[in-house]
């Protein structure tokens, strides 16, 4: 049986996890620093610090936007996560940014950032991934108790009738 790579990290552990986050006054990697503070300037920091704001945030790692590929984008996706993109502001009024065009950035539901952001890091870095989540079975169609009518096995409420799956 092949590894299954490890499970999806921890943002907040220490040492910090490899995610790509770069100190932001000096550019230092912290990957693998001991405390939430960078050891080449002393800057404190969060792992929020790193979350961009919305509900649909744009991925960085290496202090780089997450640019669109097919097989990064089948990755995600395969790991349940909900994948978009955006443009910044100066890329969507101009198409370029200094003459050179421009893909737009990936993004993902706040809720997936630090998985996607892990995933996006093991893929760039040829480390072992996790497995993708197991897919919920089928559920079996059904007969209402109330009415008599057949319902597809994903309706819990009876679609002739109202009543519950019961």
């Amino acid at each position: 049986m092949p590894d299954p790579g490890p499970p999806l990290v921890d943002p907040y552990a220490l040492p910090m996890p490899d995610l790509g986050l770069l100190c932001r006054s000096c550019d230092y990697n912290l990957n693998g620093v001991g405390e939430h503070r960078c050891p080449e300037c002393g800057r404190p920091f969060s792992p929020d610090d790193y979350l961009p704001e919305g509900a649909f945030p744009p991925l960085y790692v290496d202090g780089e936007p997450v640019r669109p590929d097919d097989e990064l984008i089948a990755l995600l996706r395969t790991h349940g996560i909900v994948v978009g993109s955006q443009m910044n502001a100066f890329d969507e009024a101009f198409g370029f940014k200094f003459g050179v065009t421009q893909q737009p950035a990936v993004t993902v539901p706040r809720d997936d950032f630090w998985a996607a952001v892990d995933l996006v890091v093991r893929h760039r870095r040829d480390l072992p991934l996790p497995p993708p989540p197991q897919a919920d079975e089928p559920k079996a169609d059904w007969v209402c108790k109330g009415c008599g009518e057949e319902n597809p096995g994903t309706f819990d409420v009876c679609w002739q009738c109202e009543a519950e799956r019961g």
